[in-house]
């Protein structure tokens, strides 16, 4: 929100942004537009048959999901 008033033009700017759902979840997500008063113009959690989701940096032990070591085969280099 407070890029959305610091950054876009007054009456015609607008922000559309990957918004996480839950504080302590960032694989879920809700893209909303914003105008240059921070205001929700619109906001969707699913997008047609697809759901908004982040892909996790698949190097990290938090990862978790289809992308992530025990699916897709990743090995950390051994230093």
């Amino acid at each position: 929100k407070k890029y959305a008033k610091l950054l876009l033009e007054p009456n015609y700017g607008r922000l559309i942004a990957p918004v996480n759902s839950q504080s302590d979840y960032w694989l879920k997500q809700t893209y909303k537009i914003y105008d240059s008063d921070a205001q929700i113009l619109w906001s969707a959690s699913d997008v047609g048959a697809w759901s908004v989701q982040f892909q996790p940096d698949v190097t990290q032990e938090t990862c978790q999901g289809i992308w992530c070591p025990a699916f897709n085969g990743f090995k950390k280099p051994k230093l």
